[in-house]
């Protein structure tokens, strides 16, 4: 089911990148689509996600990219919406970024580039992979409130048939797992819980010294005064338990944590980025 979906976005890029369309770029994008207004359109958008996630996420707006990000955009009424995003890692630099986004125009705008530009930025910050479910659960927090409605209802429905996974092992993960639609809905919940209660710059600070430690007991203890996994997940429970009631955002944020400086060696990342809708409705 989810190669197959991935296969399929990167089978419309194809089509659309070796199809006559038309083109409009900006200093971070470069959209192909099948008209100029629809291709402007996506660009503006984008270019002005990157420059207000950035700010919510980092606090502050990111340095151009060193070349666009060549987004292929497909918009059609009758497919579901869904996204792949890929980019490199290599001595600290991300490059190569390339997207493939489809579905209606408004969903493509306000959910599926919101979603792939937030994996983006968070790469970029980073400079190296970034833990899935962290990763995932980011991503999926910047989506329309009535998408993450019906992702935590989904979640409740599952955890009435079986147990969440335990946070030790959804912290663990490096590569999606075979239970993919429970880890991306619980990845999901887990990350709107914490922003909800401390904000998207703690969550980032928080990733960042779990990431540089290699130990997120110590990170929530230092960021969030948690004591360990167990607690936050027992305090996360209940939360869904209660049917995820809003929490108070914070007035202000802290800074963002400083920039890792970390060396990897050259990596492929696909940041499959899947729309959850389209994995919830082919597991009906």
């Amino acid at each position: 089911m989810f190669c197959r979906s991935f296969i399929s976005l990167l089978c419309i890029a194809f089509l659309v990148t070796s199809s006559p369309g038309a083109t409009f770029s900006t200093p971070n994008f470069a959209v192909r689509a099948s008209s100029p207004e629809i291709a402007k359109t996506c660009a503006e958008t984008a270019e002005k996600l990157r420059r207000d996630l950035a700010v919510d996420w980092f606090g502050k707006p990111m340095p151009n990219w060193s070349k666009p990000c060549r987004i292929s955009v497909v918009v059609d009424s009758s497919l579901l919406p869904g996204g792949s995003t890929s980019f490199f890692f290599e001595d600290g630099e991300v490059f190569g970024w390339q997207m493939s986004v489809q579905g209606p125009l408004e969903q493509v705008l306000g959910s599926v580039l919101p979603h792939e530009i937030t994996h983006m930025l968070f790469a970029s910050h980073f400079r190296c992979p970034v833990p899935r479910w962290a990763d995932e659960g980011a991503a999926t927090s910047v989506e329309p409130p009535a998408e993450q409605t019906k992702y935590q209802e989904q979640l409740r429905k599952i955890l009435k048939k079986r147990e969440a996974m335990t946070f030790d092992k959804l912290f663990s993960y490096e590569e999606y797992p075979g239970d993919i639609i429970l880890f991306m809905m619980q990845s999901h919940s887990v990350a709107d819980y914490l922003i909800q209660s401390y904000g998207k710059r703690s969550f980032v600070g928080f990733v960042d010294t779990a990431m540089k430690t290699d130990n997120w007991p110590g990170a929530l203890l230092e960021h969030y005064g948690i004591q360990s996994n167990a607690k936050l997940q027992a305090d996360w429970e209940d939360w869904v338990e209660d049917a995820c009631p809003s929490r108070d955002m914070p007035d202000s944020e802290a800074a963002p944590s400083v920039l890792s400086d970390r060396s990897v060696r050259p990596r492929n990342i696909k940041r499959v980025g899947l729309k959850l809708r389209r994995l919830l409705r082919k597991s009906d």
